[in-house]
């Protein structure tokens, strides 16, 4: 009896395993071809200097989900295309957010020199004429 039963786990496991690897999800190319795009663009954005993390992420989910297409796995290519679209959105939005921080510094910092300008400008006209100064020299 112990050995039957050991025979109907075996085929039990077999059957669960055979079931697993057979995928009835249909091969995700859309959402393939969407993650590429959104790698794609937040290269060109630049994120690998200002969002490196969720752009390396992007990229290894993207090479996951197509060795997971491959290998007939389409339900987890699927989910791994996701994952790289949305990472490559986080990178896109972490770049623009970046370059939106330095641009707002940097109008800041142009703002006070004009400032600073001004403000000297004003000194100089509000200084009394210096005696020996008059008349050319």
């Amino acid at each position: 009896m112990h050995t039957r039963t050991r025979g109907w786990l075996a085929a039990g496991s077999m059957a669960l395993l055979a079931g697993c690897a057979t995928d009835s999800t249909p091969p995700p190319r859309a959402e393939l071809a969407r993650a590429e795009l959104a790698v794609s663009q937040a290269e060109q954005a630049n994120a690998s200097r200002y969002a490196p993390v969720p752009l390396s992420e992007a990229r290894d989910r993207l090479q996951m989900a197509r060795t997971a297409l491959a290998n007939e796995r389409n339900a987890e290519a699927r989910r791994l295309a996701e994952q790289a679209q949305a990472n490559a959105e986080l990178a896109v939005a972490q770049t623009q957010a970046e370059r939106s921080e330095q641009l707002a510094a940097e109008n800041l910092k142009n703002v006070e020199t004009l400032r600073e300008e001004l403000r000297r400008k004003q000194d100089l006209r509000h200084q009394p004429a210096q005696p020996g100064m008059e008349g050319g020299r």
